[in-house]
């Protein structure tokens, strides 16, 4: 099993947000926790379980279009919160499980 923590979108060279947009950030978001499962010899095709945190929950529809596109019919459970990330600027952080055969 491999859990990673929760994952934000920040840029992984200037560690900054990489945008306001949620759709941006969830692509960035993604994209880092992809980073982190490549490195662990692992897929979204591993994941058995996602914890999404927004900051604010009426950007789900947007967010949900970018993850939706992300993951192009990848299927994982996911469980999405509204609360405050950590850092200022970050409207998105997610975190999963994964599974090894």
């Amino acid at each position: 099993m491999l859990f990673v923590s929760g994952q934000g979108p920040l840029d992984p060279q200037t560690r900054e947000v990489v945008s306001t947009d949620i759709r941006a950030q969830t692509r960035q978001a993604l994209t880092n926790l992809q980073g982190v499962l490549i490195a662990a010899g692992a897929t979204f095709a591993n994941v058995v379980n996602m914890r999404v945190c927004l900051r604010n929950t009426d950007d789900f529809p947007a967010f949900n279009e970018a993850f939706t596109d992300f993951l192009k019919g990848e299927k994982v459970t996911r469980t999405c919160i509204g609360g405050t990330p950590h850092r200022k600027g970050v409207n998105v952080e997610i975190d999963c499980v994964a599974m090894f055969d």
